[in-house]
């Protein structure tokens, strides 16, 4: 079989490189961290109407503390923000700036974007989580954000 230069060939489960190709090791800042994510309708309701509600200007977050041990983010993006191109840019950017933030205690987040959000960059919007997480941050301490038996 007669390999191409800088071409990968998959075979069996391992991949071998052919000559001359250059292979880049990722370093720790290329790796992202993979974001846990809510998928099922039930756990979306679960959170509207059991968690509680903070807002900015451009976003509105729900939490609810849940039974996982660990964060997980839902984005709700309604057809009011634009087309798919830009509903998807809105959602994009979310997750990005999530990915970016740590978060330091567990429970189930929902983001819902407003159409204004789309004239905002990736760095702004990451301010304006860590904004609101710091006011959930700050109303869990407190025991305003929690009801009793959260």
């Amino acid at each position: 079989m007669d390999l191409e230069k800088g071409c990968l060939l998959e075979q069996g489960e391992q991949f071998w490189l052919a000559e001359g190709a250059k292979v880049e090791k990722e370093s720790q800042d290329k790796k992202k961290s993979k974001v846990i994510t809510i998928g099922k309708r039930k756990d979306f309701k679960r959170v509207y109407s059991r968690g509680k509600c903070n807002f900015s200007s451009n976003l509105v977050v729900y939490f609810w503390r849940g039974y996982l041990r660990q964060a997980r983010l839902g984005i709700s993006v309604s057809k009011k923000v634009g087309c798919a191109v830009k509903r998807n840019r809105a959602r994009r950017l979310i997750k990005e700036a999530w990915r970016n933030l740590s978060v330091n205690f567990w429970g189930d987040f929902i983001i819902v974007a407003k159409p204004s959000i789309l004239k905002l960059k990736m760095q702004d919007v990451k301010k304006e989580i860590s904004d609101i997480l710091i006011k959930i941050e700050r109303g869990k301490k407190s025991g305003k954000f929690f009801s009793k038996t959260g």
